[in-house]
């Protein structure tokens, strides 16, 4: 009797360790698939990050002179200021409608004369068969304005819901913009 509560105690504890053993291992699994779960995650936000997205900037102030611009832009290191829009002047602005692909873009102003300068972050102007605008929505990650970040939090905008920062320029003076955005995650919050 006495031995035949041995070889049950045994095999309890071979249950035991084998039970303990399989929850170890479960674990295990469990941890493993999380992390694979995170680096698709992982994945899919620098897919996002990486890919290719059109955003636009536009820069006015109000029109004084048509000929003599109020403030020049030059993007990403080029030597030669942008064209100023032909369309600002008969809504009474002067300015810049900046549009790129490169999910990022760096903006130097060389301010001519004071003014307040309105900066409008948008996604592009893209229309379909009937002329009607279609929403493309681009997501704002970053805008440093001198170095110093102006978005509280990642802001999704389209061309007919915008983002508008004033800025008040002097004379003289160099304004430095460094934006960054990418594709729309429906994930992002307002």
């Amino acid at each position: 009797m006495a031995q035949k509560s041995k070889t049950q105690n045994k095999k309890s504890i071979i249950y035991l360790i084998i039970a303990v053993l399989a929850a170890i291992l479960g674990v295990v699994l469990l941890l493993k698939a999380m992390d694979n779960v995170e680096q698709d995650m992982a994945a899919e936000v620098a897919e996002l990050q990486n890919e290719k997205v059109t955003a636009r900037i536009d820069l006015s102030t109000a029109l004084v002179d048509a000929e003599n611009p109020q403030f020049e832009v030059y993007v990403n290191t080029s030597k030669t200021p942008e064209k100023q829009t032909n369309w600002m002047p008969q809504y009474g602005y002067q300015g810049y409608a900046i549009q790129r692909t490169d999910n990022r873009m760096d903006i130097k102003i060389k301010v001519l004369n004071d003014a307040e300068i309105s900066m409008v972050l948008r996604g592009p102007d893209k229309r379909d068969g009937n002329n009607k605008i279609i929403e493309n929505w681009v997501d704002y990650t970053s805008v440093l304005i001198n170095g110093k970040e102006i978005l509280p939090k990642t802001k999704a905008v389209w061309h007919n819901k915008t983002y508008r920062h004033m800025l008040d320029a002097k004379a003289g003076e160099t304004i430095e913009i460094n934006a960054k955005w990418q594709k729309h995650s429906d994930i992002v919050t307002e």
